[in-house]
Parts: C-alpha cells; structure tokens; sequence
C-alpha cells in the first residue's frame, strides 16, 4: 500500500508541473531534482543558470527524449543543447519540447556566459509558445540572468532570476512563470 500511495503522490506532482515551468533535461540536472542554479559546467545549464555555461571546456551537446512518461504520451518530453567556448565566452542554443498533438510547449533558447574573475556570468533569451489544437496558439519571449560566484574552496552560491522581463501570453496576457533561484553546492575537484 506504501509503494502504490508514493507512486501515486509522485505521479501527481510530476504530472502538475505548471505551463513553462522546466526542469533541465539530460541525467545530471533529473539527478539534482532540477536544482540547477549552481550547476556549472554543463551543456544543460542552458535550460537552467545560463552562468553555468561559462565554464564549459570544450563544444557540448546533449539530447534527452522522454516519449511517454508515466506512460502518457501526452506528457512527452524532448529536449536538446549545445555549446561553443569562443574568445572566453560560451555561446549556447537550447530547445525544449513538451506535449502531443493536443496541448504542446516549445521553448527555443539562445545563451551567452563569461567569467570575470572567478564569478560566472550568464543571460539568456527564451521564445516560448503554447498552441493548443483547435484553439491556436500564443508566444512571448523571457529574459533570463545568473551568476556563479565561489564562496569557499569548492563551494559555488548561484543565483538564477527568470523571467526578469515580466513577459506574458496571450489574449489573457499570463504571466510566464519568474522566479529567484538561490543554491549552493559542493563541487567535486573533477568540475573546479
């Protein structure tokens, strides 16, 4: 009875993510639970702290395709990456896809981070739209800002504010979710 009622509660908090709220695709951010705002380093920080970026080595990119979670097409989930160091930046595109035929959201990113000194510095622009069949469609476009900034020998604090933009969809002008992230993490000597 546990096992059933946990499945049931988890079912039904993943299944209750609001329009336009992401978590970041790929294993490392699922593994995090989403908490991304001190991840650095990774492809991935392109669907989260775009300051994250600033220390990515090397071009990355990263696909993640869920078809049909909790066995429900209509919460697939697709999501793509990719980053280029250049001249002591980091340029990122990413792309996220949720839905079916019915109800879909897209997201298309572009992301652009540095550092200076040994802070990290990230923005992002987002276009999002939600078409929902039958009914049309609506677009906005979110700006996103993050910073790294190391506080103790392997301990990073980040900070991610989405949406500063105050962006809205729609006939109904909704607000696209925004947000102030605030985490630290210990960083292992394999990602300093």
């Amino acid at each position: 009875m546990r096992k059933i009622t946990f499945l049931l509660i988890f079912c039904a908090a993943a299944a209750a993510r609001g329009g336009f709220e992401r978590g970041g695709g790929g294993a490392r951010p699922a593994g995090l639970g989403g908490a991304m705002a001190a991840l650095r380093g990774d492809v991935w920080s392109a669907l989260g702290n775009p300051a994250g970026l600033a220390t990515v080595r090397g071009a990355q990119a990263g696909f993640s395709v869920s078809p049909a979670p909790f066995g429900l097409r209509e919460l697939a989930d697709r999501a793509a990456a990719a980053a280029v160091p250049f001249h002591g930046l980091v340029g990122a595109v990413s792309g996220r896809s949720t839905g079916y035929t019915l109800y879909t959201e897209l997201e298309l990113g572009c992301s652009l981070a540095w550092r200076l000194g040994g802070a990290s510095f990230g923005v992002s622009v987002e276009r999002s739209s939600a078409s929902i069949q039958g009914y049309g469609a609506a677009a906005a476009t979110a700006l996103h800002a993050g910073v790294l900034v190391p506080i103790a020998d392997g301990v990073e604090a980040g900070l991610l504010a989405r949406s500063f933009n105050a962006p809205t969809i729609g006939a109904a002008r909704e607000p696209l979710p925004a947000s102030i992230d605030r985490k630290s993490t210990r960083l292992n000597s394999s990602h300093t």
